[in-house]
């Protein structure tokens, strides 16, 4: 964000922010990320939350902004994962940081304890009805290259079986930058 942005805001005793070096977290000089979302955590459930906005006043009074948002319940019987919930810990993953401070109610025990990523499989992602195409920095191979970005929508969608009237249709898609691509490599994101 910009400097100034929370200019005179007190934030809570307990907020701690975790700035992304990728240098240092990644290992490479570019590619700095920060999510665009929210997991607010409940009682009974979690929701996720992904927007397209900063959270400054200019993105909201003056670009147009999408928003995703779902609510899931705890898990009632173990063994339930499901695509979503391995594209969530995967891309939560990636941060590469102590949550420290953040308390979570482990559904299981019902005490109260640090969060960590592990955490967020104690929820029920059965029910959701899109798939998480997250990017992240670093260089990505082997069986890790279809985890985030494009090459993840790529295999998303050649999962996928389209009625005829939708074959050689367009992707539409939102996002601030899609990395150095090829016209080659484009040429060939065609299903």
């Amino acid at each position: 964000g910009r400097e100034g942005d929370l200019q005179g805001v007190q934030l809570p005793s307990n907020f701690e922010v975790y700035p992304m070096i990728p240098e240092k977290t990644h290992r490479i000089r570019w590619g700095v990320f920060h999510t665009k979302s929210f997991l607010l955590g409940f009682e009974d459930s979690l929701r996720v939350v992904v927007h397209t906005a900063n959270l400054i006043p200019c993105d909201f009074n003056n670009k147009s902004q999408g928003v995703w948002y779902q609510d899931f319940p705890l898990k009632t019987t173990q063994g339930s994962d499901c695509a979503f919930e391995d594209d969530l810990i995967a891309y939560m993953d990636t941060y590469k940081i102590k949550w420290k401070g953040s308390r979570w109610k482990d559904s299981n025990t019902g005490k109260s304890e640090t969060l960590r990523v592990e955490s967020l499989r104690a929820y029920d992602y059965t029910r959701a009805d899109v798939r998480l195409v997250g990017s992240a920095p670093g260089y990505h191979k082997g069986k890790h290259m279809k985890t985030f970005g494009h090459l993840k929508l790529r295999s998303i969608l050649e999962s996928k079986t389209f009625p005829a009237q939708f074959h050689k249709s367009p992707v539409v898609a939102q996002f601030s930058s899609l990395g150095s691509l090829s016209k080659k490599w484009l040429d060939k994101f065609t299903l």
